[in-house]
């Protein structure tokens, strides 16, 4: 009985002929790898272009201002190579499934995905995603996120005939609630390091407010000598020349 990859992601069984095997396979052969333009047509997934997945994988995500078409899943069936290495906005349910690829240096997470195909039907995906940035969200969870479209999967469904299953990379995809939190978390980092800077500053200035100058010992207060009431010279400060001054007063002679 032919198990379609729909089923075998639902399922969580290994896929036969897929994107990681296949991967291995042309590491066998050491392809070359052609520019994603360049290719005329899609090869099989039986000989992947790993360079085009390498490219793919380390191409820089558009930022959050610029604009990313979403996925026309209708048109990527029917024209594949007009799309081909383009970032889309993905949108759909994580299948509880996940598998560990390491193929010509690359650690690779391989998820599986159900997206709303042609019609609004189901429509397995296959993503590959940098096995440090693929923390896998709860089974049948929604994720969001910017994918590199590499190229068609081509299988049997379960009836035997040939379908086609797209195969993305991205260098990371989240469910919208983990998405909200991390940029919630991203965007109070500035905050929190301005208010410890200001807090440090308003710590350092009280400190120099409140900060004691250093205890001297008194000096001994200075203490003129007094004038003579009579306007004279001043009294010596010791007592006994004064003493002896004041008796030469008395006495009419002027003081030595």
């Amino acid at each position: 009985m032919c198990i379609d990859i729909g089923e075998r992601i639902a399922r969580g069984l290994p896929q036969r002929r897929g994107p990681g095997a296949a991967i291995a396979l042309a590491l066998a052969g050491a392809a070359a790898a052609a520019p994603l333009r360049a290719v005329d047509g899609l090869p099989p997934l039986a000989e992947p272009n790993l360079g085009a997945l390498r490219v793919l994988l380390e191409r820089p995500v558009p930022g959050p201002g610029e604009p990313v078409p979403a996925a026309d899943w209708k048109r990527i069936l029917a024209d594949p190579a007009a799309v081909r290495g383009d970032a889309l906005a993905v949108r759909g349910r994580y299948a509880g499934r996940q598998r560990a690829v390491e193929a010509g240096g690359l650690a690779l997470t391989e998820w599986g995905l159900i997206v709303e195909g042609p019609g609004g039907a189901d429509l397995p995906v296959v993503v590959y995603l940098p096995r440090r940035r693929a923390p896998a969200p709860a089974p049948g969870a929604e994720v969001r996120g910017t994918a590199h479209f590499l190229a068609l999967w081509d299988d049997a469904d379960a009836a035997g005939q040939p379908r086609r299953y797209p195969v993305l990379a991205a260098r990371g995809l989240a469910a919208p609630a983990a998405a909200a939190r991390d940029a919630a978390r991203a965007a109070w980092i500035p905050r929190l390091t301005a208010l410890v800077v200001v807090l440090t500053a308003a710590a350092w200035w009280l400190a120099r407010r409140t900060r004691r100058p250093p205890r001297r010992r008194p000096l001994p207060p200075h203490r003129p000598a007094a004038a003579d009431a009579s306007g004279g010279e001043p009294r010596p400060a010791d007592p006994a020349e004064a003493l002896a001054r004041l008796a030469d007063e008395a006495a009419g002679r002027d003081a030595p």
